[in-house]
């Protein structure tokens, strides 16, 4: 059976762009623009995942409600596009598990809704390897103090972290880590481009130095095809 999820959004070319992902990813997607008929919707029948545009608040906190309360929906997951400037408290409402930042633009839908449809479980083969890592890393910004994270997941386009604390999704950030077995530091302007409600954050690598971009694509090549299920760094 597919997957299936709705979308509450009023803007026509990104609820385009998210069913196009959703589709590649085999989930059904049903996208309805008032939220009243969402609601309705969700009290027929049920959904792997709930999208709404954080461009109603309103219509969004109401559908994300409805979702988590009713018994058909309670492994629904719910998901928010969300301006970067959304606090926290408002982008993780009611039953709100992953929220993913705009500018909606088609990397980082696909990143974060990969995300998402891996939540739902039977997890989708991706187009690009990833490995599954524990990697301690640096982050930076200009004018402000380091902050330390966890890499958890990492590609040649983007990683996942775990990190302590709230980290603004406003500004691009530096990453800087040394990848496991090597002695290769890699550095990347990377962005914020989801959020779940563990804290766990999605970045997409924006600006990769060409030996750092080789030196990452010959890593996770390696990395992917062993049978070591976590790659991890050596401690020193």
């Amino acid at each position: 059976m597919a997957f299936r999820s709705l979308l509450l959004c009023e803007h026509e070319a990104t609820a385009r762009l998210v069913g196009r992902v959703f589709r590649d990813l085999g989930v059904d997607m049903e996208h309805l623009t008032a939220s009243d008929i969402a609601v309705e919707k969700i009290k027929q029948g049920s959904f792997d995942a709930v999208v709404v545009d954080d461009a109603d608040p309103t219509g969004a906190a109401l559908v994300l409600e409805a979702a988590r309360s009713l018994t058909s929906s309670k492994k629904c997951l719910g998901v928010v596009l969300a301006h970067s400037q959304t606090s926290l408290g408002v982008a993780f409402g009611a039953g709100t598990h992953l929220v993913i930042y705009k500018p909606i633009a088609a990397d980082r839908v696909r990143s974060g809704l990969t995300a998402v449809r891996n939540l739902m479980g039977r997890k989708h083969r991706r187009q690009s390897p990833r490995v599954r890592v524990e990697i301690d890393a640096t982050l930076s910004r200009e004018g402000k103090a380091e902050r330390r994270a966890v890499i958890i997941d990492l590609s040649e386009g983007g990683a996942a972290l775990r990190i302590d604390g709230s980290l603004a999704a406003s500004e691009p950030l530096n990453l800087t880590c040394v990848l496991p077995g090597t002695s290769n530091s890699l550095s990347a302007t990377a962005e914020i481009v989801w959020r779940d409600a563990q804290g766990w954050l999605g970045v997409r690598f924006v600006d990769l130095t060409g030996d750092s971009q080789r030196v990452l694509r010959d890593w996770v090549s390696s990395n992917s095809r062993t049978r070591n299920p976590i790659a991890t760094q050596t401690k020193r």
